[in-house]
């Protein structure tokens, strides 16, 4: 054989040999970014400052902090409130754009007062919400793509029937039902570390509302509360002992989330808008507490406004919808009115008007009546701030970043879960400043860039 020919036989040999190279280190970069399985722990109303009371044992967000991710803390839409923020962070709209502006308002669609707290009522009243488009959660895309989910005490289950199918169905969910069996949640950990190991789920969605709850009806920062505090925080302890036990880090995301915040109201911080305001000029009051919708009867708005201008209620300021502030994303909501009454951190707004006020609130006002920890206030104000930790393959030990917005955790939770989600426009230019979904998002991973590499030597081999 001539040397030309041995040349050429070399050469095809070479290109052979760097070819399957090539493509085993696809294959190879490909599999190592497989989405993981995530464990997202959703808790209503924990305030980034509960972390800082030295009186508390906080061991279990203690070890998610020391051994992973941390933003400073969740910046929440507005209101902020469970509702409005739960929303917002598993659809990544605002509030403006997914219509579920409170924990309750007045819907001109359906021309009644909407609630939502547990999941019956998000059942009912979800599709009375003005949207701007067809939005659908997290977990209902995680359910039409086939991703194994469970949910623990969630709002709303994506079927009302799925917390009686089977336990190996793709999708199972306890839903919340506002009662005090989600005290028991400590007792789930092996339930799901058994969704994790022998179910293969890839979501496991815990919500965990005590907090907002009790916070409300005895005080921020009270015994009752704080008992639950340290309840979700051994939940979490508890959790971590068994992925340790089991060796699941590398391939387990452990994340903790909370919208908003809550700040303590005493009593003496309440202020009554029959005291200020002629009543005569009101259909109705939507709301109480850190916030109120003012219904003006037609053509009597300026008269109003011009009455609280006169008459000003300490603490609190009254907002034309026109002149809401744009961090609010509120004003084009087709269902906010045009005057909100808004109360500094720490103050309360109520009325004593039976006929006007909704919801109804009893024929005697006492002192239990009026709730001792509040949200809802501006979405800048300290207390109102929530939380995002996470540790696990995805979430490298030690990062600190200084905030998130609610709106921004979405997509994050979309590439961590590897789900083809709907995002907004506004996420599609987004660059975010955390670290969420770390490893997926090292595009040029070792093995990527070899590969690379790999490509140039095949192309360079003269055949």
């Amino acid at each position: 054989m001539s040397p030309a020919g041995d040349t050429d036989m070399g050469g095809r040999l070479l290109r052979s040999i760097l070819l399957f190279s090539l493509h085993v280190n696809v294959l190879l970069a490909l599999d190592s970014h497989h989405a993981h399985t995530n464990v997202v722990v959703y808790i209503d109303g924990f305030a980034k400052w509960f972390l800082n009371r030295t009186n508390l044992r906080l061991t279990g967000f203690e070890e998610v902090r020391q051994n992973g991710y941390e933003a400073d803390y969740v910046l929440p839409e507005f209101p902020s409130v469970p509702a409005t923020n739960y929303w917002s962070i598993f659809t990544g709209r605002y509030p403006n754009r997914h219509g579920l502006i409170g924990d309750m308002f007045w819907s001109a669609t359906a021309n009644k007062l909407l609630e939502f707290d547990n999941a019956d009522s998000y059942d009912n009243n979800l599709a009375y919400l003005n949207r701007s488009e067809p939005i659908e959660p997290i977990w209902m895309t995680a359910k039409r793509k086939n991703v194994p989910t469970s949910m623990y005490y969630w709002r709303p289950c994506p079927d009302q029937q799925m917390s009686k199918k089977a336990k190996e169905s793709m999708v199972n969910c306890l839903a919340y039902d506002g009662g005090e069996d989600v005290e028991l949640i400590v007792n789930k950990t092996s339930d799901i570390m058994h969704d994790i190991n022998s179910l293969k789920k890839r979501l496991v969605l815990v919500g965990y509302p005590s907090i907002a709850a009790s916070g409300r009806k005895y005080g921020a920062y009270t015994g009752h509360t704080t008992e639950k505090i340290e309840r979700i925080s051994t939940f979490l302890q508890e959790l971590q002992n068994e992925l340790t036990a089991y060796n699941r880090w590398n391939d387990v995301n452990l994340i903790v989330i909370s919208g908003n915040g809550m700040a303590t109201v005493p009593i003496n911080n309440v202020y009554f808008i029959d005291d200020f305001l002629e009543m005569e000029l009101v259909d109705k009051l939507v709301g109480n507490g850190a916030y109120m919708w003012i219904y003006a009867h037609p053509g009597m708005e300026h008269k109003v406004h011009q009455s609280l201008d006169d008459n000003t209620i300490p603490h609190c300021r009254l907002h034309w919808r026109r002149n809401f502030p744009e961090r609010w994303h509120l004003k084009e909501a087709s269902d906010a009115g045009e005057l909100l009454l808004l109360c500094e951190q720490g103050y309360a707004i109520y009325s004593r008007n039976r006929q006007k006020q909704l919801p109804r609130m009893p024929v005697e006002l006492t002192e239990d009546y009026f709730r001792k920890g509040e949200f809802g206030y501006d979405n800048g104000a300290s207390d109102m701030k929530g939380i995002f930790m996470a540790r696990g393959p995805d979430f490298p030990k030690g990062q600190r970043d200084k905030w998130i917005r609610a709106t921004q955790i979405y997509p994050q939770l979309c590439r961590l879960i590897q789900l083809d989600c709907d995002l907004p426009a506004e996420h599609h230019s987004f660059h975010t400043r955390t670290a969420v979904g770390g490893s997926s998002q090292r595009i040029f991973s070792p093995l990527l860039v070899s590969a690379v590499i790999l490509l140039t030597l095949c192309a360079s081999v003269d055949v």
